[in-house]
């Protein structure tokens, strides 16, 4: 659900209307889209009780993969999802302030 977010899935307006509607237009990961593993912890008390453990996790994957772009391209994108289009302007932009 974060990888989505943070990666694919993007509502795109044209003067205040949805240009994106459909589910054709608007993208999703798809089982293809997961890593090949994941692994968990827990960090608590026994005794504590952990409503809603799988939303706990969200918050934290659109920073750590901003984060990883960041460290290895040295550049970072503040607006979601983190495209590739969005990725490679950043890169061309960094250069062309580089070079002027």
């Amino acid at each position: 659900m974060a990888l989505g977010s943070t990666l694919f899935e993007e509502i795109v307006f044209d003067q205040g209307q949805v240009a994106n509607p459909n589910w054709s237009e608007y993208m999703v990961p798809s089982i293809l889209d997961m890593p090949a593993g994941m692994s968990h912890s827990l960090v608590g008390e026994p005794t504590n009780d952990i409503p809603g453990v799988g939303e706990t996790a969200l918050p934290v994957v659109p920073p750590a993969i901003g984060n990883a772009v960041a460290n290895a391209l040295v550049v970072r994108i503040y607006d979601l999802p983190l495209m590739p289009e969005k990725i490679l302007c950043a890169i061309v932009g960094e250069h062309q302030s580089l070079l002027s």
